[in-house]
Formats: structure tokens, sequence, C-alpha cells
């Protein structure tokens, strides 16, 4: 990986999104969790990896899901992308429950 940091983008009062991606194995998932907490600094509550399914039905698979401001989000698929994965949905998080 090159030494250059990714740029965040200016903070403001923006609307948080949560987004979830998915990954062919679970080494990819964990590295891209990884990225989004040393190059983007986002914060261990807002960042997680888990495992999809059982040994049988998913060997290897995983999600990640990640809330964030909405002018992260690209930069957050660019991580996702540079791992393996692919992002499935993004929405504000107002539309996940209280």
């Amino acid at each position: 990986m090159d030494d250059q940091r990714r740029t965040r983008p200016a903070e403001g009062p923006q609307t948080l999104h949560v987004a979830a991606a998915t990954f062919p194995s679970i080494e990819g998932a964990r590295a891209a969790e990884a990225t989004l907490r040393t190059e983007l600094e986002i914060g261990p509550d807002d960042v997680s990896v888990a495992e999809l399914g059982s040994l049988s039905l998913a060997p290897d698979r995983a999600v990640l899901a990640v809330r964030a401001s909405k002018s992260w989000i690209e930069a957050i698929r660019g991580v996702v992308a540079s791992h393996g994965g692919h992002v499935e949905m993004d929405v504000p998080e107002s539309w996940t429950g209280p």
C-alpha cells in the first residue's frame, strides 16, 4: 500500500449513513476494517465485521458495516473495493431504526 493517506471530506453538518459491504473472505473484510480505522479514522463503534452464515452455507464470506458521514461514502466504497468487497447498500442512519 502506498504511503499517501486518503483525504477525509471537510467536516460540517452532514447526514450520517450506514453502509453494508460483502466480501468473499473474512480476511478482506478485516483488512478493509483496519484501513477504515487507520486511514479514515473511523472509530471502533462505527465499523464492524461479521461472518456470513455457517461454514457449510457461506464459508469465509463476510459482511462489513460502517457508519459515517454521507460525504465519506465514496472513499469508503474505494477502500471496500480495494480489499475485494462490494458495498451492497448505504442508507441514512435514520432508516435503521431508533
